[in-house]
């Protein structure tokens, strides 16, 4: 079976034309012993309950996702000007405006949307995306590096970005400004290869008023086929209403949602992802990594490093979920999401195979130099 690598936020949110596809090729083993069947979905973290899980035969109990939830924020990406149809701008509307609580979370996208200027049925609009991320504690939010790549290069966008918080029913009541941006990531013009000599990791931190908060409470990777769960903003917009009623989720668009797996792959190897040949998609858990330029003219691409020390994981994942907190059972903290593997558009349907990609969070703690809690 063959895989491919794409990014849990679609390229396009961060300002950067989404890469073409190319052939696929395998990442690491993964061990029969671990079965994500029945797991499908990004459920609202607001009505998960234990009888719920129960329900359903999920090995985790509420409490910790009720704790964690109100410190794993949505970060709201101004993207700049686009163009787009105005038959898709208005399906997206419907999607993520047109009721009240689902326009809550997507405000920004809103406003950008209705204030279109078209012609002859090509509109252009102000564009925002979303990545997730977690209140960390000691004034930073911690998320994936590509989501704050146009943020760092932008200070405008950075100005009109911010960060929403989940309180009572889900509502979003609290909005953090964007301050300083920390990233164990910068080089993103060789196909996501980083060639800056850096220890690339793609994590960032992001400098917020966050009250004062204490850190999260952390813990060392679980073993393979423990339970995970990862709670983010997913926006599945192209995961349609039929599908999601016959797998029996309710998500509210760009919503926090939760979603449960499993450790596939700890990767004692401590092998980096890799871009092993040039091609766009051609990335894996590989080591040594090969770096440096293939090809020459417009046919030169990169080989080399993408993100150090990853591991893999089960849980259902797409757009939106990049730099959403990765938590154990008992609900502490263990990784940052930042993409997926999988021969299969997630976007479009979930893949039992697929493996998700996170930073262990000692790794991304200490790339970032954030100290974690004892």
């Amino acid at each position: 079976m063959k895989f491919s690598i794409i990014p849990s936020m679609l390229l396009v949110a961060c300002g950067v034309e989404a890469p073409p596809q190319a052939e696929p090729v395998p990442p690491a083993p993964t061990p029969a012993s671990v079965q994500v069947s029945g797991w499908e979905g990004f459920w609202p973290w607001a009505r998960v309950d234990d009888a719920w899980l129960a329900e359903r035969g999920l090995p985790f109990t509420a409490e910790p996702m009720r704790e964690a939830g109100p410190r794993v924020g949505k970060l709201v990406i101004a993207g700049g000007p686009r163009e787009s149809s105005e038959a898709d701008l208005l399906r997206l509307w419907v999607r993520s405006c047109e009721e009240p609580n689902t326009r809550s979370w997507n405000l920004d996208r809103c406003r950008g949307i209705e204030a279109r200027s078209c012609s002859d049925g090509q509109c252009r609009y102000e564009h925002f995306g979303n990545c997730s991320g977690l209140l960390a504690g000691g004034g930073w939010f911690v998320t994936a590096a590509h989501c704050t790549a146009e943020l760092v290069a932008d200070a405008g966008f950075a100005q009109r970005s911010s960060i929403l918080l989940p309180g009572p029913a889900g509502q979003p009541p609290r909005q953090l400004r964007v301050g300083e941006i920390v990233t164990g990531k910068t080089d993103w013009e060789h196909h996501w290869v980083a060639l800056d000599g850096q220890d690339p990791v793609d994590v960032a931190a992001i400098r917020v008023e966050d009250g004062g908060l204490v850190p999260f409470l952390t813990a060392p990777l679980p073993a393979v086929g423990e339970p995970l769960f990862i709670l983010g903003y997913p926006r599945v917009n192209d995961r349609s209403r039929e599908a999601m009623s016959t797998v029996g989720y309710d998500l509210v668009a760009g919503s926090p949602s939760v979603s449960f797996g499993r450790m596939a792959d700890t990767n004692p190897a401590d092998a980096p992802l890799c871009n092993v040949d040039g091609d766009q998609e051609h990335w894996a858990l590989r080591s040594p990594c090969p770096a440096g330029p293939v090809g020459e003219g417009d046919e030169q691409t990169w080989t080399g490093p993408i993100s150090h020390s990853p591991f893999l994981a089960t849980y259902d994942s797409c757009n939106g979920h990049s730099g959403a907190p990765v938590f154990d059972a008992q609900g502490r903290w263990v990784g940052v999401n930042f993409t997926l593997a999988s021969d299969t558009n997630p976007q479009e349907a979930f893949v039992e195979h697929a493996r998700m990609v996170a930073t262990p969070v000692a790794r991304a703690l200490d790339r970032l130099g954030i100290a974690p809690a004892e």
